[in-house]
């Protein structure tokens, strides 16, 4: 939730300690009220809402991390965690193994084993075949902010109603 991020990380612990006073656990109320979500974990949680068609709380997750980012910048952060997806859907259909993932994706080798791990779990139940089509309706959405054809807040929106309309068919 707090990144991966090594100040970042203990500055949250900090404000932990702080909010909990005297007591010696953290309980998970404490770390949803106090810690702020870095802007990987928001589009983490944006991606797992929309492709499990829930519009409404990819919404308010969207809402959250634009209150910290923009919306073209959004886009395609959404983009590049959609071609993750795509990218570990193909190691779990064994087209692809996990150290290929780790070069071929550029991830952090100490950090790769827990997002592959994550990112396996959300992906079963999503077919390569929806999730490329996602990926199309990125590229799309960011063609159409950077040629003018929409506002960068309209082709949010109209991307995340095409992933949400995605699950239900």
């Amino acid at each position: 939730m707090a990144g991966s991020e090594l100040t970042r990380i203990h500055a949250e612990l900090g404000k932990l300690s702080a909010y909990i006073g005297d007591r010696t656990e953290i309980e998970i109320d404490d770390v949803r009220a106090i810690v702020t979500p870095s802007i990987e974990y928001k589009v983490f949680l944006i991606l797992e809402t929309l492709l499990n068609g829930d519009l409404a709380q990819a919404t308010t997750a969207t809402n959250s991390a634009l209150q910290g980012s923009n919306p073209t910048s959004l886009i395609s952060l959404l983009s590049s965690q959609l071609r993750r997806y795509l990218y570990i859907k193909y190691v779990q259909d064994g087209k692809r193994t996990d150290a290929e993932a780790v070069q071929d994706l550029k991830l952090n080798p100490a950090k790769s084993k827990y997002m592959i791990r994550q990112t396996k779990q959300l992906v079963r139940r999503v077919s390569a075949d929806r999730l490329k089509a996602c990926y199309a309706d990125c590229i799309e959405a960011d063609y159409a902010v950077k040629s003018g054809l929409l506002r960068d807040r309209a082709a949010l929106d109209a991307l995340m109603l095409k992933i949400a309309q995605r699950a239900t068919n």
